[in-house]
């Protein structure tokens, strides 16, 4: 679908984009000097996915779920991204907002091709890529399949809105392709077929069976990928909640009106909102009301459509787009996110621009008066979201810069305390414990903190405080994570004392998270200690098949093979071991040795040096031997401290 057949309209559409580029691209500038923060290490550096691009992996990536999530696109352009870049955080940022831009020209086209009006098709777009509610999106490396998925979103309207114009049976095609690399970036698409609805409704389109039969393959579509999305995010609707569904309905209420105050008013953004703190049984005033000011502005857009059809349409647009994230039934700790606005707020940045386009019209024209003050007002307003869009781009800098910002926001986060305890859990135990009390504190019922300042007393060898803590944990961990490395530590802790605990312990660590290869680990090296060479190498075999980027896990097989005189896989595994992580003392010590006793003298002294090198107080009739061969040959060695 050509722009337009007139040379002038084509023109102020380039200048139009142009403008809303240009103002995009200098909000989000800042946020390329921002690293990997919260959950980018799960969606890129500790997943293997990511590292390795071969059939075997790509065939996890389609078939199984990532980060509770099932978005195979979203993982894929993050392994493209490894394979080129590897962990440098620069062009991850980069590709997000090339995404963010490209997504913005779309919303402009969308909206100029159905209103045929460049004016709110402008004013749209421009608020779409300057508004700081998509930062998080955009700025935040996980906020990938934001992004992402709207990029298929967006084109596949514009593919539809060509079908329908044009009723060639390709742009159809291209249409329902879109939509499935929109579900597979992520599950939020699962709206777009209600979103074709309304294009219908805006172009006029009659015959209602036709319009539904058009739309049953991408209500499949749709139907499979919300089953996939209930499933992915079964665990952490798990998590323990005080709320009922009726208390779901008012925070459901109360977050669609959220959102557009926050539009209007976008200060105290927040990566994190917590529901409310409530120890009285009643939610606040404003969630119990909010219900009621949803049916007020129902009405009220009902009454609209005597006038326009826009504002129904915005409407819809938002309500369809934005109900996969709602919370009418709890999940997770947060009752709403910035992200969930990324695509919904183009209805009502729709109905603001509309709205606009008609008051600058209701203007006089003898009275230019009133028009320079709107276009300076308007103007300032522009400003002034793009420098609040480029400030909220800091917030996203570094793991420390978010998690004391919400604290500064809000002093009662408990996850933000919990969290920022751990970017110093092994730097400073004294102030990770700090935060971590913090959060248990503020939300006694919360295991987490409990489990990591049992973490923190175990490092300080404190075994008796850290069992405290860690049992304090599991008295209201669900069956999560949490739970599992409670039991992982309190299996750590017994280790010396009751080996028949500590392995009922771990255990139960890999009964309640089987996805963890740490829990599996744990589990291998306590049956090599034990000479349970069967029971470990399926154990570490297992935490292999979890996570193939583990060196220890490697190191661990070297040692089964080592101790079951299998030299040759031994060796193999201590390779592999050393090549994902050079600093393995003891695994380069027993590659010398296998060198050595294979008369591989000069690959046994190389590793030899290496281990001494890394400070490791090498066997003394080995170091004896080697150093002999050494000095009858001339080899360099580096002397043992």
């Amino acid at each position: 679908m050509a722009i337009s057949g007139n040379h002038k309209t084509n023109l102020t559409v380039c200048l139009c984009l142009a403008c809303i580029l240009l103002l995009t691209a200098i909000a989000y500038y800042p946020a390329i000097y921002g690293g990997f923060v919260w959950d980018d290490g799960s969606y890129i550096q500790r997943n293997h996915l990511v590292k390795d691009i071969s059939l075997k992996t790509l065939k996890t990536t389609f078939t199984r779920f990532s980060v509770s999530n099932y978005h195979p696109f979203t993982i894929l352009s993050y392994a493209w991204e490894y394979l080129f870049f590897g962990l440098n955080p620069l062009p991850y940022h980069v590709v997000n907002i090339v995404l963010h831009l490209v997504n913005c020209v779309f919303v402009f086209l969308f909206l100029f091709w159905l209103t045929r009006s460049i004016p709110v098709a402008f004013i749209t777009g421009l608020l779409f890529g300057i508004h700081p509610l998509h930062v998080e999106s955009v700025a935040w490396i996980s906020g990938r399949k934001d992004v992402l998925y709207t990029l298929f979103f967006m084109g596949g309207l514009l593919s539809y809105l060509s079908y329908v114009r044009q009723r060639q049976a390709r742009f159809y095609v291209y249409t329902f392709v879109l939509c499935l690399m929109s579900l597979m970036a992520k599950s939020m698409a699962m709206s777009f077929p209600l979103v074709l609805f309304l294009v219908d409704y805006y172009e006029g389109r009659r015959g209602i069976k036709r319009l539904i039969g058009e739309k049953v393959p991408f209500f499949a579509l749709s139907f499979v990928f919300g089953i996939l999305a209930l499933m992915s995010q079964h665990s952490a609707m798990q998590v323990k909640t005080a709320y009922s569904f009726l208390r779901g309905a008012f925070i459901a209420s109360h977050g669609l009106l959220f959102y557009i105050v926050k539009m209007f008013a976008p200060v105290d953004l927040m990566p994190l909102y917590h529901y409310p703190y409530n120890y009285s049984g009643f939610l606040p005033v404003e969630y119990m009301l909010a219900p009621v000011v949803v049916v007020i502005l129902a009405v009220l857009v009902y009454l609209s459509t005597r006038y326009t059809k826009a504002v129904l349409w915005g409407t819809a647009f938002y309500l369809t787009t934005v109900f996969p994230a709602i919370q009418l039934i709890p999940v997770g700790h947060a009752r709403a996110a910035d992200r969930y606005t990324y695509v919904p707020l183009i209805g009502i940045f729709f109905i603001v621009g509309v709205f606009l386009v008609w008051l600058w019209k209701k203007l006089p024209v003898k009275k230019a008066i009133l028009k320079a003050p709107a276009l300076c007002i308007g103007g300032l307003a522009v400003i002034s979201l793009v420098c609040l869009t480029s400030a909220q781009t800091g917030v996203w800098k570094s793991n420390r810069t978010l998690w004391e910002y919400i604290i500064r926001k809000n002093p009662y986060s408990y996850i933000a305390y919990n969290n920022l305890g751990g970017e110093y859990h092994r730097t400073d135990t004294e102030k990770a414990l700090y935060y971590y009390k913090m959060a248990a504190q503020v939300k006694p019922d919360y295991p987490d903190p409990f489990i990591n300042i049992c973490n923190v007393y175990l490092l300080r060898g404190e075994k008796v405080t850290a069992v405290q803590y860690c049992l304090k944990g599991l008295e209201n961990a669900p069956l999560s994570i949490g739970i599992a490395n409670a039991c992982a530590q309190l299996g750590d802790i017994f280790q010396d004392v009751n080996p028949l605990l500590t392995l009922e312990m771990y255990r139960n660590s890999v009964y309640v998270n089987p996805e963890s290869d740490t829990g599996y680990m744990r589990l291998c090296n306590f049956y090599l200690g034990q000479r349970d060479y069967g029971q470990a190498l399926a154990a570490c075999s297992r935490a292999l098949r979890l996570n193939p980027d583990n060196a220890l896990t490697y190191e661990a097989l070297g040692n089964i093979f080592m101790r079951t005189k299998d030299y040759d896989r031994a060796l193999a595994n201590y390779a592999k071991a050393v090549s994902i992580n050079p600093y393995l003392a003891a695994a380069h010590h027993n590659i010398a040795l296998i060198y050595y006793f294979s008369k591989q003298y000069d690959l046994a002294v190389k590793h030899y040096n290496a281990a001494v090198a890394l400070g490791l107080t090498v066997n003394p009739e080995f170091q004896k031997e080697i150093e002999s061969y050494m000095r009858n040959t001339g080899s360099a060695a580096v002397k043992d401290k």
